[in-house]
């Protein structure tokens, strides 16, 4: 039970850093209100809120077990992903000032399924692509802003 409850626990953490260094992003002077950190921002929100409903669930599920066996060690492939986790969401946080947050999420949201276990390996790389065309599309004909590549 703890290794289920673990994994999103440090999903939930590296949002949380992954939003906190989205706030020193530069401020944009538009009218809108908004500039490049809004974004990453709101990816982060989205994905602990997940991981909240996640942790929540798991918690219920142990609960209504009328045995239940608590299992405290973490498995070899757990702590495998946890690091690549970390590991993956830093990196995409340090190349965000050199390739841009279109270039770096996709590749975070690629490795990402990659490590989630997403078989074949051609869905990651298709979702990775249509929420990169997603974005550039939604924030250079809805909001008529231009990414820099």
């Amino acid at each position: 039970m703890i290794g289920q409850i673990f994994f999103p626990t440090v999903i939930f953490v590296c949002a949380g850093m992954f939003g906190i260094h989205a706030t020193s992003f530069p401020i944009m002077e538009l009218q809108e209100g908004f500039g490049p950190g809004l974004f990453p921002k709101l990816i982060a929100v989205a994905v602990m809120v997940l991981c909240a409903f996640e942790i929540a669930r798991e918690i219920m599920v142990a609960r209504r077990q009328k045995k239940v066996e608590m299992n405290w060690g973490i498995t070899r492939d757990e702590a495998i992903n946890c690091a690549l986790l970390i590991i993956a969401v830093v990196t995409a946080l340090l190349a965000m000032p050199y390739v841009g947050f279109v270039v770096a999420g996709s590749a975070l949201v690629m490795l990402l399924s990659i490590i989630m276990g997403l078989r074949p390996l051609w869905k990651g790389l298709l979702t990775s692509v249509i929420i990169t065309t997603s974005l550039y599309w939604i924030f250079s004909e809805g909001f008529g802003i231009i990414f820099s590549f």
